[in-house]
């Protein structure tokens, strides 16, 4: 595992913007090294040591979206009795080193809408931000019927049935050790066993859940992302709250968090999250990007990356 933390850490500007790259890395290194799984009681998650050891934060969210969103979904389908043999075979197709990516969100003015023809189904949409993109081997996607509010259905379309004009890349401007996608659907035909026999439901339920999970494992994530550049950038960041002290405070505070979070959702209990407090976080990161600030991009070109990349999650943040 330090071999494949070691790799992660030194080829990560080799790995940006190299989406063969970044492909082969998660095959052959991190799904080996790193399997996305958060049920084997592990409370230092793998997660947290991309993002702490390898200094990739790109890579962490990567495993998170496998761990967290699609291999759950993967499991459930799986177990579902009224699977066709078409769906075993596709389902099948895939194994434990392919990338999967999860396709959820998308404008309020353009929702992916599934319309069944006399065979299979069309599809409408846009699904705008689809973390692994064209790198992915495959996509869950979530779907509503015409007229429905809420999305109801998932689907699984291999990366390889989609054109170039339908999967675009997407650029962050951040996060570039992992490729980033817009799924755009006109009039897109898929065959009927791409359909998962989930009700609305489950899959609901999964999304809420799941989304719940990713949402703790990024935090954790993020923090032992902050411990890294903390260590990276050292005396310059002595004081609260970017000091080592006061982000080791929150990072476990947030892995309890976390773990109870995966634990009561794997049991069905409710989940009710809990998060070490965002403004600290926020102001932790504000200080770790101001004391980067005078870095020269030409002489510190990894770090000034990878500060740019804390950067963005917390331009999310508002």
């Amino acid at each position: 595992m330090k071999n494949a933390l070691a790799t992660i850490h030194d080829t990560y500007l080799e790995r940006c913007d190299n989406s063969g790259l970044q492909k082969k890395t998660w095959r052959d290194t991190i799904a080996v090294a790193f399997p996305p799984d958060l049920g084997d009681g592990r409370t230092t998650r793998p997660s947290t040591r991309l993002a702490g050891e390898g200094g990739d934060l790109g890579c962490a969210l990567l495993w998170i979206v496998q761990s967290a969103l699609v291999r759950p979904f993967l499991s459930l389908i799986r177990l579902q009795a009224d699977l066709t043999p078409d769906q075993t075979s596709l389902l099948s197709t895939f194994g434990q080193t392919d990338c999967g990516a999860m396709a959820h969100s998308e404008p309020k003015e353009a929702p992916v809408v599934l319309t069944t023809e006399t065979v299979g189904f069309r599809l409408n949409g846009i699904k705008k931000y689809i973390t692994a993109g064209s790198q992915a081997d495959f996509i869950l996607m979530s779907a509503r019927g015409p007229g429905e509010e809420k999305v109801s259905r998932l689907l699984l379309l291999p990366v390889s049935a989609l054109s170039a004009q339908e999967i675009i890349p997407l650029d962050l401007e951040a996060l570039r050790t992992t490729s980033h996608g817009r799924l755009t659907l006109v009039d897109k035909t898929v065959p009927g066993h791409y359909l998962l026999p989930l009700t609305p439901p489950m899959v609901r339920k999964g999304l809420k859940l799941n989304g719940l999970v990713e949402r703790s494992l990024i935090m954790e994530a993020v923090l032992a992302f902050m411990l890294y550049l903390n260590r990276r950038l050292g005396r310059q960041l002595s004081y609260a709250p970017a000091d080592e002290a006061t982000i080791k405070k929150l990072a476990g505070q947030q892995t309890e968090f976390t773990t109870a979070v995966i634990c009561q959702a794997r049991s069905g209990a409710q989940v009710c999250p809990q998060w070490v407090d965002l403004h600290t976080v926020s102001t932790g990161i504000e200080s770790i990007c101001n004391a980067a600030a005078d870095l020269d991009p030409d002489t510190n070109t990894d770090l000034a990356k990878r500060i740019n990349d804390l950067r963005f999650i917390r331009s999310l943040w508002g």
